[in-house]
C-alpha cells in the first residue's frame, strides 16, 4: 500500500546532485544537457511510471537499444508522438539571458519546460473542447489532439510542478477574503450619519482613556465625589479639583458621559413621540431624497449664527450705554424727613423744659419776623433808622 504523502507535489522541490555527476563523469554528457532532462526527471517524484516515457525507461534497461534511445531527445520525443497514451514532453528549452554580453558567452536560462498531456487521435473536430491543443502531423493536417493534465519547470537543478489554476484561483481568493475581514471592522467605525447632510467618513476621534478604580465603601465615595450642583466651568476654572478625589473616583469626562446618558433617556421618555428635522426628506420608500441641499443647510445655520450674533452685539451696546450714563445722586428722602422731624422734637423739648438756649431761639425768631432786630456783627447806628447826617 502507498504511503499518503503529507507535503502537496505542487509544493515540493527535487533535486539529485549524484545523479547529476553521474551523467557528467560516466556518461561524458555535459552539465543539463536536453538529452538528460528525461532520464533526470524520470527519477522525481512527479514522474508517472505508467506514461509511455516510463515503459520506455524500464525498456532501456535490458535493452541497448533502448539506452540509447532514451539519452537522445529527438528519438525519444519522435518516437512518443507515434503513440497514443499520457507522455512527458519537453515543450520548452532554456533561452539566452537579456544581458548582451553573457548571451554572447552562451549563458542561458537554465528553465526546461515540461508538459504531461494525454495524446489522442482526432475525432469529431465539432466536439472538440476548447483547452484541448491540436498537433499537425507530417502532412500539415490535424492529426493529434493533446488534452494536458500537468506543467513541471526545471530550473536549475531543481525540478518543480507548476501550480493549477484552480490553486491560483482559490489562493487569491483566500487573500481577498482575509484583507476583507481586515477591512470590515475599520471601515465600520467610519461612518457618519446626520439628517441634514447624510452619510459622511470622517476619521475616528481619539478619546483619553479614563481609568476607573475599585469602587470603595459608601462612606469613601462620598468624599470624593464632586458636590451637587458643581458643573464644567467650574471644574475647568479650578474651583473644584475633580481628579484630586479621595478613593481613585470616577474621572469629570465619565461623570459628564453619565450626566448625558441620563438626559438623553429623559428627553427620550419625555419626547418620544416629538422630533425635529433639519432636513426633513421626501419621496416614497425606494425614492428617498432630502428636501434641501447640503449648501442650502450650511446656509441656514450661518444665517442663524449671524442672527444670534447680531442680538448678541445689540444686548451688550445697551448694556454698556447704560453704564456709561451715571444718575444725579440725590439723597434719600428718609433722611431729609428724618432730619426736619428730630429738629422739630428738639425744639418741642426745649420749649416744655424752659431752657435759656430754646427761649433766645424763640426770641431771635421773633425779631427776625418784625423785621427791628440787628445782626449781631452789625453796629447799632448802621441798623437806625436815622439819617447820617442828621446829627450835625
Amino acid at each position: 500500500m502507498a504511503a499518503v504523502r503529507s507535503t502537496p507535489l505542487d509544493d515540493e522541490v527535487w533535486t539529485h546532485p549524484a545523479m547529476i555527476q553521474w551523467w557528467i563523469a560516466e556518461q561524458g554528457g555535459k552539465h543539463m544537457d536536453e538529452n538528460f532532462i528525461h532520464r533526470y526527471f524520470s527519477e522525481s517524484p512527479f514522474f508517472d511510471w505508467t506514461s509511455k516515457n516510463g515503459l520506455l525507461m524500464d525498456q532501456s534497461k535490458r535493452d541497448m537499444n533502448s539506452w540509447n534511445m532514451v539519452s537522445n531527445r529527438k528519438e525519444l520525443e519522435a518516437t512518443l508522438r507515434r503513440r497514443e497514451g499520457v507522455e512527458f514532453m519537453i515543450v520548452d528549452t532554456p533561452q539566452l539571458v537579456s544581458d548582451k554580453e553573457l548571451a554572447a558567452q552562451g549563458t542561458t536560462t537554465g528553465i526546461y519546460v515540461i508538459r504531461k498531456q494525454d495524446r489522442q487521435r482526432v475525432s469529431d473536430p465539432y466536439l472538440r473542447p476548447p483547452h484541448v491543443l491540436v498537433e499537425k502531423g507530417p502532412d500539415g493536417k490535424d492529426a493529434w489532439e493533446l488534452t494536458v493534465l500537468g506543467t513541471y519547470y526545471i530550473v536549475g537543478e531543481n525540478v518543480l510542478q507548476a501550480p493549477s489554476v484552480y490553486d491560483i484561483i482559490s489562493n487569491r481568493l483566500l487573500t481577498s477574503s482575509a484583507s476583507l475581514n481586515k477591512l470590515f471592522p475599520i471601515a465600520s467605525s467610519l461612518p457618519r450619519y446626520t439628517p441634514a447632510a447624510g452619510f459622511h467618513y470622517l476619521p475616528r476621534a481619539q478619546k483619553a482613556t479614563s481609568s476607573l478604580s475599585v469602587p470603595g465603601t459608601p462612606a469613601r465615595s462620598r468624599e470624593g465625589s464632586v458636590a451637587p450642583g458643581t458643573d464644567d466651568q467650574s471644574v475647568r476654572s479650578g474651583s473644584v479639583q475633580a481628579e484630586s478625589r479621595a478613593g481613585g473616583t470616577m474621572s469629570s469626562a465619565t461623570l459628564k458621559d453619565m450626566n448625558s446618558l441620563k438626559q438623553s433617556l429623559v428627553d427620550a421618555i419625555e419626547f418620544a413621540d416629538e422630533y425635529i428635522d433639519e432636513n426633513p426628506m421626501m419621496g416614497e420608500p425606494g425614492n428617498f431624497r432630502f428636501s434641501a441641499s447640503n449648501a442650502a443647510i450650511k446656509k441656514r445655520r450661518a444665517d442663524e449664527e449671524a442672527a444670534a450674533a447680531k442680538a448678541k452685539a445689540e444686548k451688550e451696546s445697551a448694556t454698556t450705554s447704560r453704564a456709561a450714563s451715571p444718575k444725579a445722586a440725590t439723597p434719600p428722602a428718609v433722611f431729609t424727613e428724618a432730619a426736619k422731624t428730630t429738629g422739630k422734637e428738639k425744639i418741642k423739648d426745649g420749649e416744655r423744659r424752659g431752657s435759656k438756649k430754646s427761649d433766645k431761639a424763640r426770641r431771635k425768631s421773633r425779631v427776625i419776623a418784625s423785621g427791628s432786630a440787628t445782626s449781631p456783627t452789625t453796629p447799632g447806628s448802621a441798623t437806625s433808622t436815622q439819617a447820617p447826617n442828621s446829627a450835625l
